[in-house]
């Protein structure tokens, strides 16, 4: 996933700091379902930052994107940024490589 869709509209990202397995993530889409529906008009991103990475495969499965974090490392605004980057932008191999704010894993979208 990208920040920008088809039509050129940015998506709109929603981060849960300490995501946990992502119900949260999974409430609010389910509210924002209820009240806006479909005419929001943007496609909208779900991360989850956590730093234990034993959530991944529970929030990859309500099809949301995590992404190990650690609270006391980096900036959430950058890692969420990462979490949702193309995994060809030049930014994402960069952090791939020396590890920004986040923990070190392989449980990282």
């Amino acid at each position: 996933p990208g920040l920008v869709d088809s039509a050129g509209k940015r998506a709109f990202v929603v981060v849960s700091l300490g995501g946990g397995p992502g119900f949260e993530l999974l409430a609010l889409e389910r509210f924002l379902e209820t009240i806006i529906g479909n005419s929001f008009g943007r496609r909208v991103e779900y991360v989850s930052l956590d730093l234990e990475s034993s959530w991944a495969p529970y929030v990859r499965k309500l099809g949301y994107t995590f992404r190990q974090w650690d609270i006391n490392k980096g900036s959430f605004v950058e890692d969420a940024k990462l979490a949702v980057a193309p995994r060809d932008d030049p930014l994402r191999k960069e952090d791939d490589k020396g590890g920004r704010g986040r923990s070190e894993g392989p449980c990282n979208d």
